[in-house]
């Protein structure tokens, strides 16, 4: 029996105050940032591959939130960069924990759901990534 992960999108991560708090903060350690971004992942872990039917249900259930924002246009010649953060590894966080309840009370077979945040960041030049990133694990 082979694992399966499977990847459902999520709603907005940050509310729009918040967005523009932490693009303010980002901006100025790194003046190069143009535009922060961030959404949920979920990650489905399975026993079997998901079908079609049961991905679109399950898709249902983990859709909640502000949907992510559609006004996150890359421009032209724009580096951009993803940062993932998660709940470290051999933890289970606690949304997991009531997300797979949910899940296995709903009629799904899985091994777990777990949620990490996506943030997406836009820069019109290189830039000094662990700066960046010390700030957004802050």
């Amino acid at each position: 029996m082979s694992q399966q992960i499977q990847i459902f999108d999520g709603a907005n991560a940050l509310s729009p105050f918040r967005q523009n708090q932490l693009t303010a903060t980002l901006q100025a350690i790194c003046p190069q940032l143009q535009q922060l971004d961030a959404r949920f992942v979920h990650l489905v872990d399975s026993p079997t591959i998901i079908s079609d039917t049961l991905s679109a249900q399950l898709a249902a259930l983990l859709d909640y939130g502000l949907p992510v924002s559609s006004s996150f246009a890359v421009p032209a010649n724009a580096l951009t960069r993803s940062i993932f953060i998660s709940p470290r590894m051999g933890t289970v966080s606690p949304w997991a924990s009531k997300a797979t309840d949910i899940a296995r009370n709903c009629g799904f077979a899985i091994k777990r759901v777990e949620r990490v945040i996506e943030y997406r960041l836009v820069f019109n030049g290189l830039v000094p990534a662990d700066d960046v990133l010390t700030t957004l694990a802050s």
